[in-house]
């Protein structure tokens, strides 16, 4: 097999081949989402793009080629990564992803009404965090919306391009469009969360409404090139990172602490121990 020929080999059949088969599909089969070969997680957050032939994972916020994924999943060097292909027997799993389900896109969703939090389910989804609902009211809403003929409705926080960042009990995703929510409150200083649940509960510990910094939720850790960028637009002068104990949170720290030359705290300190700020107001209470 050539070098020409090991670029042109389809990721799902190497994935395929190494016993991995996605969860569903998008855009009429031109992706691919599978659960991360490479980390554990629990929703597929691994695409690959089959017109392309390229993978991202978007909790390591990381992808590329075939050897590329071969080097992140073995953990080894190109030329290893070519032995590795060239010795796998990999065949076409064509017809065993026919049989994927396919998830529509977000321009098929059509957003009914916007309201203030009062839903008794949507409180009581938000009251099993552990959050204080009125604290949570001044930032997210009440969304109802209309997928596939069929209604829904979540708690939303609006996010900068005008779509909702929704989440409930078992799901976690956007409607719309998918970007970073910026929250000014007129501070030379910013704090950023993975999530507005996150935000919601260091307000809920300290008792506060708002920060005295201005805030970035990012919503995935896959956004944090989309808030540095942000940031390196600004003039803050110290950031406070408010990331998840785990693998994802500390590649998004690191990026974030070596990509400008502003003052990065980490404020992970006050949650040891535990997943994330949810997680510690959850086990404290």
């Amino acid at each position: 097999m050539t070098t020409k020929e090991i670029k042109k080999v389809p990721i799902t059949d190497l994935l395929g081949s190494l016993g991995f088969l996605p969860e569903h599909s998008q855009k009429n089969g031109n992706e691919y989402w599978y659960k991360s070969p490479i980390r554990k997680e629990q929703t597929a957050s691994f695409k690959v793009t089959v017109s392309k032939n390229t993978w991202y994972d978007f909790g390591l916020a990381a992808g590329g080629s075939v050897i590329d994924f071969v080097m992140a999943y073995k953990r080894c060097e190109v030329a290893e990564a070519f032995a590795i292909i060239r010795s796998k027997k990999i065949t076409s799993v064509t017809p065993l992803l026919a049989a994927v389900p396919v998830v529509y896109n977000n321009n098929l969703v059509e957003l009914r009404s916007i309201k203030s939090l009062q839903n008794t389910i949507l409180v009581g989804f938000l009251k099993s965090r552990g959050l204080d609902i009125e604290i949570a009211k001044n930032y997210v809403n009440e969304i109802y919306y209309r997928r596939t003929n069929r209604n829904y409705f979540t708690v939303g926080m609006k996010n900068d391009s005008g779509g909702y960042e929704i989440r409930t009990d078992n799901f976690k995703g956007c409607i719309l469009s998918k970007d970073l929510t910026t929250i000014k409150n007129g501070f030379d200083t910013i704090s950023i969360f993975e999530g507005f649940i996150d935000f919601l509960s260091l307000l809920t510990i300290k008792k506060i409404d708002r920060l005295k910094s201005d805030v970035i939720i990012l919503h995935s850790t896959s956004q944090i090139n989309k808030a540095i960028a942000k940031i390196s637009n600004s003039n803050y002068n110290k950031i406070y990172a408010f990331l998840d104990n785990d693998e994802a949170g500390g590649l998004a720290f690191a990026k974030l602490k070596n990509s400008n030359e502003i003052e990065v705290k980490d404020m992970r300190y006050l949650y040891k121990g535990y997943k994330d700020l949810n997680d510690k107001l959850l086990k404290k209470k």
